[in-house]
């Protein structure tokens, strides 16, 4: 595992339904779950023509983390990248080398 490309720090968030000052309740609370450093994967030139080409661009973006037995966040959860909010879509665990997680999230707009 080559951890000199894991140069990004990223934060996984849930968000839950909490209360305000005045005892409203208010949906989206921000509670910070973990956080570590990660390499970003960039998508190819190939996939990033056929995304524009159909008008329905996501920005998808691929984190590599380095492996835990069990990782602390899930797909129900959000990650903060560069002050901007990733939701996780897919986490692939590789349980044969136990060297690294990749989870791909999209931009919330």
């Amino acid at each position: 595992m080559n951890t000199r490309k894991m140069n990004t720090r990223i934060i996984f968030f849930s968000k839950t339904e909490g209360q305000n000052e005045d005892g409203e309740v208010v949906n989206g609370v921000r509670n910070d779950v973990y956080s570590c450093w990660t390499e970003v994967k960039g998508s190819s030139v190939k996939e990033f023509k056929a995304s524009r080409e159909l008008d329905s661009y996501k920005d998808v973006k691929i984190f590599i983390t380095r492996y835990h037995p069990r990782p602390p966040f899930d797909n129900s959860m959000f990650i903060d990248f560069n002050g901007m909010e990733y939701k996780i879509t897919e986490i692939e665990i590789d349980y044969a080398a136990k060297e690294t997680i990749m989870i791909k999230a999209v931009k919330v707009s």
